[in-house]
């Protein structure tokens, strides 16, 4: 199955333009899909703790005014060498190997998973196995029965968005979901959305068609049951002993997925992590592997909410590279019919 999927992440690959056709002035990248490249950029700023504008100049990323920009260029060299003398050219040697998050490399040795791990301790003996912590959550959620019944979600909350360069002020938040596969998000003047084949975004002005990392990233947010329905989403599972979360104990899971992609670019396995008392998942971690390193996902669930007997998130965090959105539900409901026009890209006017 893997194999397949990399087979299939080349084709898509093969059908779009190299980086060189679709952006000026491409001298280390060349040859790289042009939607490898944003997640590149995103794995590369989330090494180094950094914003676009650290190397390029924000009218115009193609210009060479910033000396940040010649020595990223320098690095990226350095990585690609390092890493196919000692490695095959793995992917072993990236940014993060050295910057850990940090614009300047720390003199001292670093643990390469202690922002991850920092108390995870190794399972003790009698420690549940990982297909009885996946069905658990399932049983605190409210079980298959409740959970197959589900057909549509409406909710109304808020959303905030924190960078490097500071927080925006909070939107006002819509999100509707059909299953299996449908989804929309208003966020302000901003929407997203996937109608079961396709995504698209609109930012104040016309929609346009998503692509590369917005499509993978629609199209996982589309899928209804993404966070309950969790073992048939992937291949093994081994456990990773525990760990906290907001002074929390969790049992950590790694999950290696049937499908380790995103859009066209290969993925790392899975880290779920389950809140020990109640059995809830709180937190889904992987890296994109992108070509400049990983690009990390991290998803954390929080202050779940019984709504007609299943038991939802009211509030969701995403952390993609520097950047981290918090979404808070203010209502949830179940059930409201939800056309599927309602999903659809609008049409120009």
């Amino acid at each position: 199955m893997k194999a397949m999927t990399l087979a299939v992440a080349m084709l898509v690959s093969q059908s779009e333009k190299p980086a060189e056709e679709a952006f000026k002035n491409i001298q280390v990248l060349k040859g790289v899909p042009e939607s490898h490249v944003n997640v590149a950029m995103l794995a590369m700023s989330s090494a180094l703790g950094v914003r676009c504008a650290h190397c390029h100049v924000s009218t115009d990323f193609s210009l060479d005014k910033k000396p940040a920009k010649g020595v990223a260029r320098d690095m990226i060299r350095m990585t690609r060498e390092l890493d196919a003398a000692a490695f095959g050219a793995k992917g072993a040697v990236s940014c993060f190997t050295c910057h850990r998050g940090e614009l300047v490399p720390a003199a001292g040795a670093s643990s390469a998973e202690s922002a991850l791990r920092l108390h995870e301790t190794a399972a003790p003996a009698d420690a549940p196995s990982p297909d009885s912590l996946l069905a658990r959550h399932l049983d605190a959620v409210g079980g298959e029965a409740r959970v197959g019944a589900l057909r549509t979600l409406a909710a109304r909350g808020t959303e905030t968005r924190v960078s490097p360069d500071g927080a925006s002020p909070p939107k006002k938040l819509e999100v509707f979901r059909k299953s299996p596969d449908r989804f929309l998000a208003i966020a302000g003047d901003q929407t997203q959305g996937f109608d079961g084949r396709a995504g698209w975004t609109r930012a104040g002005g016309a929609a346009r068609p998503a692509a590369g990392p917005d499509l993978a990233f629609a199209r996982r947010e589309a899928d209804f049951f993404q966070n309950v329905r969790l073992r048939e989403r992937y291949a093994s599972l081994e456990s990773a002993g525990v760990d906290t979360i907001g002074g929390r104990r969790v049992h950590v899971v790694v999950a290696r997925p049937i499908e380790p992609a995103f859009g066209s670019l290969p993925t790392s396995s899975e880290r779920l992590s389950f809140d020990a008392e109640t059995g809830l998942l709180r937190r889904r971690h992987l890296d994109v592997l992108s070509p400049l390193g990983p690009m990390p996902m991290t998803v954390d669930l929080d202050d779940y909410r019984d709504v007609a007997g299943v038991r939802w998130p009211a509030t969701v965090h995403f952390c993609i590279g520097t950047e981290r959105i918090t979404r808070t539900f203010e209502e949830i409901r179940f059930g409201e019919p939800i056309d599927d026009s309602r999903f659809a890209m609008p049409e120009k006017k």
